[in-house]
């Protein structure tokens, strides 16, 4: 298929990431890319995606698919730093649930919230119930 990932970036750096859509100077500024690993269309996605970080939007991505078909260089070129944090790979978008938990602990650590971030009242994760 036609993975444009530089024109998602773009999209999302103009539409998204800007005090007209509500972007506040001083909130967290999070991007989840969920990709087929490999950006065949749309420009070359790594200058969007420095522009994104050094505007302060911190970079995750999910390369779902086969192993051999993903551009791992490019993607641990999109994301943030430390890698290992901001870039998971599944091999299919149903084994995806089991690296929402590894996440989820990411950004309990990252952004606070206690044992309430990320879980509904009776004790599950978001993710839980939806994969």
């Amino acid at each position: 298929g036609w993975t444009a990932t530089a024109t998602a970036l773009s999209l999302a750096r103009d539409n998204v990431f800007t005090s007209v859509a509500g972007s506040r100077p001083n909130s967290a500024k999070i991007l989840f890319l969920i990709t087929d690993g490999k950006s065949n269309r749309g420009g070359a996605p790594i200058p969007v995606a420095n522009q994104l970080k050094n505007n302060g939007v911190e970079m995750f991505a999910f390369a779902v698919g086969p192993e051999n078909q993903i551009n791992e260089d490019e993607l641990r070129s999109i994301v943030s730093d430390p890698i290992p944090e901001h870039l998971f790979y599944a091999g299919s978008f149903s084994a995806m649930s089991d690296i929402f938990t590894d996440l989820i602990d990411i950004l309990r650590e990252r952004f606070g919230g206690g044992s309430s971030f990320g879980t509904s009242d009776d004790g599950d994760d978001y993710f839980g119930d939806f994969w």
